[in-house]
């Protein structure tokens, strides 16, 4: 399946006419419980879609300034914006999240919505990405029966592991500072035990294994040049 560049145009009105449900609705709530000591005073939602984790980060950080941003928002906790040319000025946010986009993405607009999801991003502040994990695009290609032309069901274009989060990170200018995969589901059956059950090998094991379903996400941290320099004299 070729890769398709975005066409901002073309995706807000696909995203507008689409009334599927977001998976954010379900995934909101043990994001934000796995990212809890990366969160800071201004958090940004980039690709928010429906505005779910926007609620939910504004349920749990209620010191925090809390937004979001999508190409064709669904509600208005979210801004309508393009993720390759955020409005926000540089160093603007603390946290910023982008969960469940870039797999929509071709690599050269990933680096470019990298670059700028990083530019808006503070020194010190973390970079939270998540996407489906080892995702075989293959499985949910389908045709259309009228032209014959090839397309995944939900506009997937690219499938990730951690090694290409790493280098994404890399070429982005940050430092990963943690990666695991999840499976929700299970997460969300264990979460009334707190943090603690990230720190139980075999709980760890089982919500980060098996088959199924599984989502990659990583906790990245932009440099503080400043910082360096201060520890250096």
């Amino acid at each position: 399946m070729p890769a398709q560049r975005l066409d901002s145009i073309a995706n807000q009105r696909f995203w507008e006419s689409n009334q599927a449900s977001y998976q954010g609705e379900q995934n909101a709530r043990p994001l934000v419980f796995l990212a809890r000591k990366y969160l800071g005073r201004a958090i940004l939602d980039a690709g928010a879609g429906e505005g779910s984790l926007v609620r939910q980060l504004r349920r749990d950080c209620a010191q925090s300034e809390v937004q979001g941003v999508d190409l064709a928002p669904k509600t208005r906790d979210v801004d309508q914006g393009d993720l390759t040319q955020l409005v926000y000025q540089d160093a603007s946010f603390d946290t910023v999240f982008c969960s469940e986009v870039i797999e929509h993405l071709t690599p050269e607009d990933t680096l470019t919505v990298m670059s700028e999801l990083v530019r808006v991003l503070r020194p010190g502040g973390s970079l939270i990405l998540t996407t489906p994990f080892a995702e075989k695009l293959a499985e949910s290609t389908v045709a259309c029966p009228r032209c014959d032309c090839a397309f995944h069901r939900w506009g997937h274009q690219q499938s990730f592991m951690q090694g290409d989060f790493v280098q994404l990170a890399a070429q982005a200018g940050l430092v990963p500072e943690e990666m695991r995969t999840i499976r929700y589901s299970r997460l969300r059956r264990l979460m009334f035990l707190g943090h603690s059950l990230l720190k139980i090998p075999w709980l760890k094991r089982h919500i980060e294994r098996g088959s199924g379903k599984r989502h990659l996400i990583m906790a990245a941290r932009k440099p503080d040049a400043s910082a360096a320099v201060r520890s250096a004299a």
